[in-house]
């Protein structure tokens, strides 16, 4: 698995002695975000607002969640 992040450019690596020391060459928010992007992809055609009905409609969400989610929306819808 290490060989195919290296090799994909997600890990970076430096041999110290018999050892191989491994580090992120990509910050956290850019795997999320493309793994993101691939999921929309696969499971929505890229479509996002079906995405978002889906799991509206299909979890369980509290009040404050449902303002959180309207807040978002509403400062996107401002821009």
């Amino acid at each position: 698995m290490l060989a195919r992040l290296v090799s994909k450019g997600a890990l970076g690596y430096r041999k110290y002695k018999n050892l191989y020391l491994y580090h992120a060459l990509v910050s956290e928010a850019d795997c999320v975000g493309a793994e993101a992007d691939s999921f929309l992809r696969r499971c929505f055609d890229g479509a996002l607002q079906p995405m978002v009905s889906y799991f509206v409609q299909q979890r369980s969400l509290t009040p404050k969640q449902i303002r959180e989610l309207k807040r978002i929306l509403e400062k996107r819808e401002a821009k």
